[in-house]
């Protein structure tokens, strides 16, 4: 297989190794430089699951970007800039950010290590005066969270064949191997250096993953997956205070809806004493969180929005980002004071505290196993789902698909609580058969509710300042958008339902939830 660079880690003294270099392999060496090195990965490590490295070399005249597969020797990507990116999008226009930008989305690219770096370059240069083989010669010095010097240094080399010189390829790494000075290396650089500072690679994700043994008791579940819900919660506080993606809200008020249809549909398992309050408390939490997340929405549809426009309105909308960026401003404010409030603070300490203690008398449904509790409460929210489908019709209100909505969202959680208790292949089948009509009938709620709010900031606009007309026409052109597709996502309903409600989904939901236990294949 052909590869792009070889690493190798040096296991002997540094020296012989360049001598080596310089000498029986016939390499020059070139002027030594030293730069910060940065490993950059998202927060929910969307490269590092994906075999992908993103390093960011960064000196006094301009940073390089290296994207590679370490498994394969493979470079996906090279790019100078002057300055590191926070997110794929601030990349210039071209292949790499086109490329990257679909695997970040909109999480920001992070420093999950960082080394100061020297790096000596060498070359290999055949009787033509051709260069044959590059190698570079790297002394790592990691760098803790306050840029201190962390351990001993590490020293590696790189080799950067040459097209058309396989056979000088070959002859290198036969000297190399033979020399017992260095070691191959195709893992992650980040699984190394993570274990160097006593970090754990691959350590969030938004994805629910909470096992549950087969007879385990219901209240003993349910407080295990709410426990594993605050921690994903409590992961997200400081970025959403920081501010330093729009995801890190988004999952903790994901957290926050999770823990309200656990606290409603599982919560005949749970003490009564203390219930009330921290069903309250999440509501509160779900309301003061939805302003910021709210504006955070409108501004990532901002592009999306001007673009549905005639080319000749489209930099008339631009006041309304203004708009949007200072009110989220203020929102992000208030949300990073809630976030650090004494009452958040308190909630979520009594509420771990509530979780982790044994309750001294459960209530007798705590006591059934929890896959009897998880057949009949999807059961039951299947059947209302099936019954509020099935009573919609043309002339229906906005109010009952919203009301369904609402519906297959809890199923949606459930299923997803309960995961770990059904075949796998089957569970993704019902789920993909439910996110067709859910992503239907959140089409048809968000598209309405965005007219109506955009039309509100229109108002708002206009009563805190003058605002040109030509704004005011294109953000109701916008809503007449809008509109139209709200009504186009109305007329797709009864299709999407009909597809969720289809005898073989039906037959699949009666096998699997009618029985007491399964175990996942």
């Amino acid at each position: 297989m052909t590869v792009d660079f070889l690493q190798l880690s040096v296991s002997g003294p540094l020296q012989s190794a360049a001598r080596l270099l310089t000498g029986a392999l016939g390499f020059r060496a070139l002027p030594a430089f030293s730069a910060s090195r940065h490993w950059l990965d998202t927060f929910d490590w969307r490269l590092l699951r994906r075999g992908e490295a993103l390093e960011s070399e960064s000196d006094s005249d301009d940073c390089r970007l290296f994207w590679y597969r370490p498994a394969e020797g493979r470079v996906l990507r090279r790019l100078t800039l002057s300055e590191s990116p926070r997110f794929a999008r601030a990349l210039p226009p071209g292949p790499v950010r086109e490329a990257l930008e679909p695997v970040t989305e909109e999480r920001a690219l992070l420093p999950r290590a960082s080394c100061r770096c020297r790096v000596v370059p060498f070359e290999r240069i055949d009787a033509n005066g051709k260069v044959v083989l590059r190698a570079a010669l790297e002394t790592w010095r990691l760098l803790d969270d306050r840029g201190r010097p962390r351990g001993r240094p590490w020293y590696w080399l790189r080799l950067y064949p040459v097209k058309g010189y396989r056979r000088v390829l070959g002859h290198t790494r036969a000297a190399l191997e033979a020399s017992n000075l260095f070691e191959w290396r195709t893992d992650h650089p980040l699984e190394p250096l993570l274990a160097r500072l006593g970090r754990t690679p691959c350590d969030y994700s938004p994805r629910l993953r909470v096992a549950f043994e087969p007879g385990l008791q219901a209240g003993a579940a349910v407080r295990r997956l709410l426990l594993h819900l605050l921690e994903m919660l409590e992961r997200n506080v400081e970025g959403s205070c920081a501010d330093t993606d729009p995801e890190f809200l988004h999952d903790l008020r994901v957290s926050v809806r999770r823990t309200r249809t656990a606290l409603g549909q599982l919560g005949g398992v749970l003490p009564r004493r203390g219930f009330a309050r921290f069903r309250n408390g999440f509501a509160w939490l779900g309301q003061v969180t939805s302003p910021t997340r709210d504006l955070d929405v409108y501004l990532l549809k901002f592009e999306g929005y001007r673009d549905s426009l005639p080319p000749e309105q489209r930099p008339h909308l631009a006041p309304l980002r203004d708009f949007l960026a200072a009110h989220q401003r203020l929102e992000q404010q208030r949300l990073a004071r809630v976030l650090r409030s004494q009452r958040f603070r308190r909630l979520v300490a009594d509420w771990r505290a509530w979780l982790e203690t044994e309750p001294a008398r459960p209530p007798a449904e705590a006591r059934q196993p929890v896959e009897t509790l998880a057949a009949a409460r999807i059961r039951h929210m299947y059947k209302r789902v099936r019954r509020e489908g099935r009573a919609i019709c043309g002339d229906s209100p906005a109010e009952a698909l919203h009301e369904l909505r609402k519906s297959c969202k809890k199923l949606r959680y459930l299923l997803e609580f309960f995961q770990c208790l059904y075949p796998a292949k089957k569970y993704r089948r019902l789920v993909k058969a439910l996110k067709g009509l859910q992503d239907n009938l959140g089409d048809f709620q968000d598209l309405e509710v965005q007219g109506h709010t955009l039309e509100r900031f229109a108002g708002e606009m206009q009563a805190e300042g003058e605002v040109p007309a030509a704004t005011l026409e294109a953000i109701a052109h916008l809503v007449e958008n809008l509109h139209h597709r709200q009504a186009l996502a109305r007329r797709e309903f009864h299709a999407r339902f009909s597809g969720f409600d289809s005898e073989s989904n039906r037959r699949l939901f009666r096998s699997l939830f009618r029985e007491e236990a399964h175990k996942p294949s």
